[in-house]
């Protein structure tokens, strides 16, 4: 992991952008400018990003492999990657191209496209990796590498309403996913069984202790109606805002 700025207050706002629908609030605060944005997974079109936290090793290499639908955006630069242990693991077998002898994380370090690293969260361990999501990634690495700053939370459904909807879900395909029109008809309905948010929720209880206390502040955005979330926390604000009409 990158420990360059570990030690050093930085007093910065930070955004993160999240993959839930509430995400769009991001873009309608008025003369909000984050020093530093952090995108999760397949990161927004549209908007500067500094880096996208992946967790994921099959969404980086449906992603980010050349001739992939975003790899452009790392060929031209327009945000570096931090990955999580288990997609640095993952990306090790994946070939950067078909039948090639170099593999994605060869080629990722060879272009230079990797920030830093993030071990496994060893406590996540007990309930499995996979509940360690792209959204406590890029946290825990402006936690880590940004000490005493303002966090900007935006599309982390799951902490109001328990919905684990992701926009990532609809832009890469898995091979038992629906047809590509069933996806799009389907946008932001598509729900994880509950054990798996209650196991995100836990992780992010862990974090209490530890990354939280690193943080100046933790806002959180979500909508008006939204019940309030259930972590109570000193550092921890909610923010609502008017839900618009779906376009």
């Amino acid at each position: 992991m990158s420990d360059t700025n570990s030690l050093v207050p930085t007093e910065k706002n930070i955004a993160i952008l999240g993959n839930g629908q509430s995400r769009e609030i991001f873009e309608r605060i008025e003369n909000f400018k984050p020093d530093i944005t952090i995108g999760c997974n397949i990161p927004q079109e549209g908007i500067k990003l500094d880096f996208t936290a992946c967790v994921d090793a099959f969404a980086v290499s449906r992603a980010f492999r050349a001739n992939m639908p975003h790899y452009y955006r790392l060929e031209r630069g327009d945000f570096k990657l931090v990955l999580g242990g288990r997609a640095r693991e993952g990306i090790k077998g994946v070939k950067a191209e078909p039948g090639g002898k170099e593999t994605l994380l060869e080629f990722f370090k060879r272009m230079q496209y990797i920030h830093c690293v993030i071990p496994l969260f060893e406590d996540a361990k007990t309930i499995g990796q996979r509940y360690f999501s792209s959204g406590h990634l890029a946290f825990l690495f402006a936690c880590r590498d940004y000490p005493d700053s303002n966090i900007h939370m935006f599309g982390f459904d799951s902490f109001f309403t328990g919905s684990a909807s992701s926009y990532t879900h609809y832009s890469i395909r898995r091979p038992n996913d629906p047809s590509p029109i069933e996806r799009v008809s389907k946008k932001y309905t598509y729900k994880r069984p509950t054990d798996t948010v209650n196991s995100w929720q836990w992780v992010w209880k862990k974090f209490w202790d530890s990354e939280f206390n690193t943080a100046k502040s933790i806002n959180i955005y979500g909508y008006d109606g939204d019940p309030d979330i259930s972590y109570h926390h000193e550092k921890i604000r909610c923010h609502f805002h008017e839900k618009l009409p779906a376009k």
